[in-house]
């Protein structure tokens, strides 16, 4: 992978004449500097210094005193500055080879270079982004980082990332040998090298690059690239375009038939491999013998010329002699030197190693925790809908019966709160679903926001009845008496809000004003909602804490509730795309402000009045077996099938379920999931046993996710959650009668 190699060339590029242009700002005649301009020569310096570790492989140092440098930089707004760091340090994990924390730190500079706006900074942290991508052989992610910079380094007119960018996408493309696709960018970088004719390196990449294009299809043409390429390499002594240029020429000529010349290169490219690991350390040993050797070929001369003058000659013998002890000294303190910096290195990579550890322990509880918290709030929902199921289901019942015609509002009122009680055990899996990042679909209602407004005053009204307040309510002409959405949600974020006025103002004003604007799209309509009151109002240090969970803004016991309202709101609009706008002052009160985009409501057809009607069909004559260890369900389900003119048959546990079945003939099975000693699972597979074509739709109050993930969940013909809707229920049990 050779995006590395142009990596090198561009922050050698990038920190030349960026540095050049800080040295010229604090250069100067002037020797007054204000204080922003001392702090900038004091990070100037701090970014040289890491500047100067990377080059010297000191990568620790690099990370240590680099982050320290990044946030002076970030609070003093140095941009500059701020990014060449980001890159040093990014560069130096990626040469301990720790792609993971470089992705990190590249991706917050590109974030960084996002938030400023700024175009140079961002191309330069997407090539780096990409280069970590490439590194970890994600090649269609680094191709996709290279493509979304280009447009930008062309809006620059930067002749040099361009040629890097293009570059970098053909040599990967290449790589994995999509020649046609890397056919384009190769074109590319033969229209930006002209702009960098006096970079000898980025013309011997280039000319590689050319050659291993054509390597495949035309060797011969191949050829005069790469003998080219190698020149220019070895002429800017680029010792990795060398190694480079060596091998795919030692390539070439193997597939022209020249044997012996491609294995006289791969000869070549072993030495200058070894050559560029050892060439530091050589450097270092020839010097000082070369001293040495000197200075004793001097003293020979002076002894053969100056034999008489012993003085002078012992004195140039001790002189001698120190400079050796100095040069050994040197050689010394250097073994010393690297030493200690190839020991810090491996402490840094081992202390590297123990936090990635932690992090993945830590990951792990963090999950654990997680699945228990989805299961603990599994468990409580089912245990708190099932007495729900009864309570709705009875006030259903008593609605429909004549002899309590009389206490009708009383029993809506009921139905409401139950409603509203469900749709809060509801939210309470709700929000442990959004944190785990399921999503349910939104319901398509019937809604009709006058009377969902008219009930929701009405509910609110008993929250406050000590001060009671005064309640206004605006809805304007334009908005349509009915619209299709989720009639729950609009409801529960209505109680919230509304309830939340009412309890924090006393003798006061609530206000609810709803207006609907006309749309350019046509198929929505936009409900914009207004809440107001001149209540005790909300510290605005205290908005953004109203979202999280369990939070509350007062303290004791006049302020009472499960601080769960306002997240609900939050992740309820969430789902509708839209947000809620709040602007209050403490002691006059608070305004909120929410927008819902609606689907129009049209008079059901034809085929809807049919279905509607189909499942209202009378079941006389059908024999249906309810399973339920809840008595009140029991009844609750019967009277329900007793409109339908159903025979049901009753069973509270799975062995009288399968005892029925075998005494009666019956048409089709409601079975409730959680039942002791033998539950929902095992008495179908011991009835399909005995029936296998017999339909068991379960009726349950479990979560349908969890039902559904169980293994034996296919024995199952349908699935009815409680509490449910008529029409719902009713049209599953006529799909399979």
């Amino acid at each position: 992978m050779r995006p590395n190699v142009l990596l090198g060339c561009l922050m050698f590029f990038s920190c030349f004449f960026a540095y050049s242009q800080a040295e010229d700002k604090v250069s100067g005649d002037s020797i007054t500097y204000t204080p922003r301009q001392k702090d900038s020569i004091v990070i100037d310096s701090l970014v040289k210094y890491v500047r100067q570790e990377f080059y010297k492989q000191n990568y620790d140092v690099v990370i240590e005193r680099g982050y320290d440098a990044q946030q002076q930089a970030n609070a003093l707004g140095l941009a500059m500055d701020y990014f060449m760091v980001s890159s040093l340090i990014g560069n130096s994990f990626l040469k301990i080879e720790d792609t993971l924390q470089a992705q990190e730190v590249f991706v917050e500079a590109l974030s960084q270079a996002k938030q400023q706006d700024s175009l140079k900074y961002l191309v330069s942290a997407q090539i780096d982004l990409g280069n970590v991508y490439a590194i970890q052989k994600k090649n269609e992610k680094a191709i996709s980082n290279y493509k979304e910079a280009i447009p930008i380094a062309t809006r620059l007119q930067d002749s040099a990332r361009l040629f890097i960018l293009n570059y970098n996408i053909a040599d990967i493309s290449i790589d994995d040998n999509n020649i046609s696709f890397s056919t384009p960018y190769v074109e590319q970088t033969d229209i930006y090298i002209q702009a960098l004719e006096k970079y000898e390196a980025y013309r011997a990449v280039h000319q590689i690059l050319k050659g291993r294009y054509y390597l495949e299809s035309d060797t011969n043409r191949a050829l005069p690239y790469l003998r080219e390429g190698l020149s220019l390499a070895k002429s800017s002594n680029y010792s990795d375009a060398i190694i480079d240029g060596l091998a795919h020429l030692a390539k070439a000529l193997d597939l022209s038939g020249n044997s012996r010349e491609a294995y006289q290169l791969t000869l070549q490219r072993d030495s200058v491999k070894n050559e560029k690991y050892k060439l530091d350390k050589i450097n270092a040993i020839e010097a000082a013998t070369a001293q040495y050797k000197v200075t004793q070929y001097e003293q020979e001369i002076e002894n053969q010329q100056r034999e008489a003058e012993f003085k002078a000659q012992e004195t140039r013998r001790t002189t001698t002699i120190f400079w050796v002890q100095i040069a050994a000294l040197i050689l010394l303190i250097s073994s010393v030197i690297l030493f200690i910096s190839n020991r810090k290195r491996k402490k840094a990579l081992q202390d590297l190693k123990v936090k990635n550890k932690e992090y993945l322990e830590e990951k792990q509880r963090s999950e654990a925790l997680s699945k228990a918290k989805t299961t603990l709030f599994s468990n409580i929902s089912h245990e708190l809908r099932t007495p729900m199921y009864g309570i709705i289901g009875v006030t259903d019942i008593l609605m429909e019966d004549q002899a309590y015609s009389s206490k009708a509002d009383h029993l809506k009122s009921l139905k409401f709160s139950a409603d509203y009680l469900l749709s809060l055990i509801n939210n309470v899996v709700l929000l442990n679903k959004l944190d785990a990042n399921l999503k349910e679909p939104l319901e398509k209602d019937r809604i009709d926001i006058r009377t969902i407004i008219s009930q929701v005053v009405g509910a609110s009204q008993y929250l406050n009845t000590e001060q009671p307040n005064t309640y206004e309510i605006t809805i304007e002409e334009e908005v349509p008496t009915y619209v299709v959405g989720d009639r729950m949600k609009i409801t529960q974020v209505l109680l919230n809000l509304i309830g939340n006025a009412t309890k924090f103002t006393q003798n006061g004003t609530v206000s609810v004003r709803v207006s609907s604007t006309s749309n350019s799209d046509e198929s929505k309509i936009p409900f914009h909602f207004t809440i107001t009151d001149n209540g005790s109002g909300i510290p605005k240090d205290k908005i953004p804490q109203l979202f999280n969970e369990f939070s509350k803004t007062s303290t004791g016991e006049h302020y009472q509730g499960t601080g769960l309202g306002l997240p609900i709101v939050k992740k309820i609009l969430d789902r509708h795309d839209s947000e809620l706008h709040i602007e209050s002052n403490v002691g006059k009160g608070t305004e909120l402000q929410f927008t819902i985009n609606y689907l129009p409501y049209e008079s059901e057809t034809k085929e809807a009045q049919e279905k509607k009607s189909s499942n209202e069909v009378s079941l006389a004559g059908r024999s249906i077996l309810i399973v339920d260890d809840n008595r009140i369900n029991q009844i609750v389900t019967q009277k329900m099938l007793h409109r339908s003119q159903a025979d049901t048959l009753l069973a509270s546990s799975g062995l009288e379920a399968i005892a029925l079945v075998k005494e009666n003939n019956v048409d089709l099975i409601l079975m409730d999931i959680n039942m002791p000693e033998m539950n929902g699972y095992e008495t179908t597979l011991a009835i399909k046993e005995l029936h296998p074509s017999l339909p068991v739709v379960a009726l349950s109050a479990m979560e349908l996710s969890t039902i559904q993930a169980h293994p034996d969940a296919a024995i199952l013909d349908d699935i009815i959650i409680k509490p449910y809707k008529a029409e719902t229920f009713f049209q599953i049990i006529r799909k399979h009668l």
